[in-house]
C-alpha cells in the first residue's frame, strides 16, 4: 500500500511493485 497525494491508501499494481523492486535492485 501506498499513500497518494490525497492521503488514501491505493493498492499497488503488479507493474509498479515491479518497478519499486527493479529500483531497489538496481541501489543495491
Amino acid at each position: 500500500m501506498k499513500i497518494d497525494r490525497h492521503g488514501q491508501a491505493k493498492i499497488l499494481t503488479a507493474e509498479e511493485i515491479q518497478l519499486l523492486f527493479n529500483e531497489g535492485a538496481t541501489l543495491n
